[in-house]
């Protein structure tokens, strides 16, 4: 398997968000898109989902969903053509497996995001059904953070 590296863009402000897609989208294929809803983390990341089909960049859109109801989420988000992958934490307030099937209607690839210290025993039962697992390194929301040792 040949090794993907994603960056990130954490930004709640959509020309930031644009200026940074600008510098870093010629350089990577796939890019993730944080996305925050101020409950599952108390900041929030920008709206204009609307507005990424405007932008002109080939690279795809990985979501992360660090929200409280990633199936909610996940709607706002099926019209963007550019997403091709969806990654939710355990720890959000969501039946995974229906997250999983919801994430699989839109044709896209599914992933499960895990806490620092949340115990990977939480994810085993669903390990079979995602493409990839994302172990946090840093408790989430906040670009720049220290990684947890």
């Amino acid at each position: 398997m040949i090794p993907l590296i994603v960056p990130a863009i954490l930004t709640d402000n959509f020309v930031t968000f644009k200026e940074q897609l600008a510098k870093i989208s010629p350089h990577f294929s796939s890019i993730q898109i944080d996305v925050i809803d101020g409950i599952f983390l108390p900041n929030k990341t920008f709206s204009e989902r609307e507005d990424l089909k405007d932008i002109n960049s080939e690279a795809y859109f990985e979501l992360h969903l660090m929200v409280k109801d990633p199936i909610a989420e996940i709607s706002k988000w099926k019209e963007i053509d550019s997403v091709t992958s969806v990654v939710f934490h355990i720890e959000a307030d969501a039946n995974v497996e229906e997250c999983i099937k919801h994430i699989r209607q839109n044709n896209w690839k599914a992933g499960i995001a895990l806490n620092p210290e949340t115990p990977i025993e939480k994810i085993i039962p669903y390990v079979n059904l995602v493409d990839e697992v994302l172990f946090m390194t840093v408790h989430p929301g906040q670009q720049g953070a220290a990684f947890v040792q």
